[in-house]
């Protein structure tokens, strides 16, 4: 997957697993192939620039807004994982921290204060999901949270950095209907802020931390035609 931006609105048809909105225009995640009738799909700018390739999350932006971080599997090493991180022009990249591919992030968050970085994964042999955090100046990761019976995806930091909002699954009859809730600073379990039959997909936050969005029912959006 690669990432793309565009600076205008011209609408052109093409499937997005991931958007978000920067200081220089929309940010996009795309898959190679084109979506199926009848899938949703964003209606985003013609001639968009390539900004990073093989990518295999959503982004994470510093919070001066300059630049981004994301996690890239099997490349250039076979089994391992890396988070870079790169200016918004995709220059500059920085490799943070490897591991193996087998506990690879599912989702990164950068913390308000922009020291550290934390990202969801699952992991699969514990039967939990978890959620880490990443040092920036220290280059070490500790444990945040282990939840049982949770699988958090998408993460994104409230802008005082007490509340860490998620999307998640739960293990059971209802893991398709993704939710969403939130932690506290102080760890803990998701606590719900969706309880519902729909399926809650991605998620981002305003700037202001007041407003969440969301694609729901779809991991895709259909922006409407003005």
């Amino acid at each position: 997957m690669q990432l793309l931006r565009w600076n205008n609105l011209n609408p052109i048809p093409r499937h997005y697993t991931s958007v978000f909105y920067g200081e220089r225009g929309w940010l996009a995640r795309t898959v190679p192939a084109p979506p199926a009738e009848g899938k949703n799909v964003l209606d985003i700018p013609l001639y968009p620039q390539t900004v990073v390739r093989q990518i295999d999350s959503g982004i994470a932006f510093s919070p001066e807004g300059q630049h981004i971080a994301y996690v890239r599997q099997n490349n250039p090493q076979v089994g391992k994982y890396r988070i870079p991180t790169a200016s918004l022009e995709g220059n500059s990249e920085t490799v943070l921290q490897i591991g193996a591919v087998s506990e690879a992030p599912n989702a990164l968050a950068w913390s308000p204060r922009g020291d550290e970085i934390s990202h969801s994964l699952y992991l699969v042999k514990q039967g939990l999901g978890a959620i880490d955090i990443f040092d920036v100046r220290t280059g070490k990761s500790h444990r945040f949270v282990a939840l049982k019976g949770k699988l958090p995806g998408a993460i994104q930091w409230s802008p005082d950095g007490h509340t860490l909002f998620a999307n998640y699954r739960q293990t059971g009859a209802n893991f398709a209907r993704g939710q969403i809730g939130f932690l506290r600073s102080t760890g803990g379990d998701i606590e719900p802020i969706t309880r519902d039959t729909n399926g809650y997909a991605t998620l981002t936050l305003s700037a202001d931390g007041k407003t969440h969005a969301y694609c729901r029912g779809a991991t895709t959006l259909t922006r409407p035609k003005s």
